[in-house]
């Protein structure tokens, strides 16, 4: 049974009312998206927030970037408005209880940088619970759908940041070419090198990159501890590290 707070070194995340909750999964992608935007400033768009973990840990590094922060579910929404208002960041992160097609909709604004988590599972069975299948199935915002929103609002040299299973990383590519968002790096991650790597993280801009780079990576190493990167991406948050 999944824990209702979450501590951090720097913020908590309440979670009860959240149909997904904390991953180890999303607390790898918040801080490889953190790492990326170091120090970096502009705006950002946090595309189905959940419990705001992304938007917090992206904040924590990145303090001169601001955030929207858009989450269709109601209860989820508010779960992390009251997250971000007992962080340190609160100044920097707003939570719109909308969907992301009705925000984008009513704001003309530009972003340097998009991200979304949880991934999409297109093809897998749906989990049970209407809240929980929003949240990681292409119910309320398909493929296409979050590639033209990053298209239409990304600025030029802007970058979107995805997860994504892993075996739906070539359908992804493809459709981002065909509205000329281009891979810049794409983290295949697997729990151990002896296995088949199950999700993967993506970087995607309107400019070509000079050289993709793709990496693989384990979450642990044979001796069941976590990995040398893992442990450099999440020595900011976690506890015990």
């Amino acid at each position: 049974m999944a824990k209702h707070y979450f501590s951090f070194k720097r913020f908590g995340i309440h979670q009860a009312g959240c149909s997904m909750k904390v991953s180890s999964d999303g607390c790898l992608f918040g801080a490889w998206i953190a790492e990326q935007l170091q120090g970096k400033s502009g705006r950002a768009l946090d595309v189905g927030t959940g419990t705001g973990l992304l938007a917090l840990m992206v904040a924590q590094r990145a303090p001169q970037l601001f955030i929207d922060a858009v989450e269709i579910d109601q209860l989820a929404a508010a779960q992390a408005k009251h997250n971000v208002l007992h962080s340190p960041f609160s100044d920097q992160i707003q939570v719109f209880s909308i969907s992301v097609q009705e925000f984008v909709a009513q704001s003309n604004t530009l972003y340097n940088y998009i991200f979304t988590n949880p991934p999409f599972f297109e093809n897998s069975l749906q989990p049970s619970g209407s809240s929980r299948a929003v949240a990681t199935h292409t119910v309320a915002l398909k493929y296409e759908e979050l590639l033209s929103i990053a298209v239409a609002k990304l600025v030029s040299d802007g970058f979107l940041f995805i997860m994504l299973p892993a075996l739906s990383v070539d359908k992804f590519i493809f459709l981002a070419a065909r509205r000329r968002l281009l891979p810049h790096m794409c983290l295949y991650w697997r729990s151990r090198n002896s296995e088949p790597p199950h999700i993967a993280m993506l970087q995607l801009g309107k400019l070509p990159a000079v050289q993709l780079q793709q990496h693989h990576y384990s979450f642990y190493t044979p001796e069941n501890n976590y990995s040398p990167y893992v442990r450099s991406l999440l020595a900011e948050y976690y506890l015990y590290f």
